[in-house]
């Protein structure tokens, strides 16, 4: 809690790390390692998960001291699900644990953005990685624009995944926050949404949500404690002041006690 935090008795009711709901997840594609302490110096109380943007981790110099420094501030830190999907895809799992082990990472994220590997092998990578002993996400969605789930697709793949060993499910938004629950243009599917939500129990599912619009939506509709990922590193205090109802987009939702 920051010094002014403690001067200040309105703030709702967020939650507070270890979360179980209300997560945060954030985009990391390169940041240094004077950049990652200043980040988890200022914002690590609204990290929940950091992830390495698909294969970054690959081409990170001083990778261990970063997550070293991530592992201080109480972050958990994983790779991008294309990692995963390039050892999957060359049938290589065991070099893909045996990564893991050795950087000390103990939360996956399980995709098929990237590479179609059919339901029933996707289940038994989410099986095979809890089995292993980490924190699974799973996100359900494709990279490719030439692909789009009907809603009854996302919400068998989303239930089969939390069966699986999923602990949150993530729907695919990409980086530009336009497929998925989005409209090209940014915009809410809100039909979707509605769909997803009643089939789903919202707190296992995780929003990517890359845009501001898209965040206050989100808040506004489920609550400052909605799990938002793909947040960009520099956009995390303007989040948690979203959340919080200390930007106008929510100002009224909570000054009227609507949380």
């Amino acid at each position: 809690m920051t010094e002014m935090m403690k001067m200040i008795d309105f703030l709702p009711p967020r939650t507070v790390k270890p979360r179980n709901n209300g997560y945060t997840m954030v985009m990391d594609k390169g940041l240094g390692n004077h950049a990652t302490e200043d980040l988890c110096m200022t914002a690590a109380p609204y990290i929940d998960f950091l992830k390495l943007g698909f294969g970054t981790s690959v081409f990170t110099g001083g990778l261990r001291e970063k997550l070293a420094i991530y592992k201080k501030y109480g972050v958990e830190m994983y790779v991008g699900g294309t990692f995963l999907e390039a050892f999957i895809a060359r049938n290589k799992m065991a070099d893909f644990h045996k990564i893991m082990k050795e950087f000390g990472i103990k939360m996956v994220e399980v995709s098929d953005g990237s590479y179609e590997m059919g339901q029933k092998r996707k289940l038994e990578i989410i099986k095979e990685c809890a089995e292993h002993g980490y924190f699974v996400i799973s996100e359900v969605g494709n990279k490719c624009k030439n692909r789009e789930y009907t809603r009854e697709e996302w919400v068998t793949s989303m239930k089969a995944e939390l069966t699986a060993g999923s602990r949150v499910v993530i729907v695919e938004a990409r980086e530009s926050g336009t497929t998925g629950i989005y409209n090209k243009d940014g915009s809410v599917n809100k039909e979707m949404v509605d769909y997803l939500i009643s089939e789903v129990d919202p707190n296992k599912i995780m929003w990517e949500a890359p845009l501001k619009s898209q965040q206050a939506w989100l808040i506004s509709t489920f609550g400052i404690n909605v799990n938002l990922g793909n947040i960009s590193p520099a956009d995390i205090i303007a989040l948690e002041a979203l959340r919080n109802g200390l930007r106008g987009d929510t100002f009224a939702q909570v000054l009227e006690g609507r949380y």
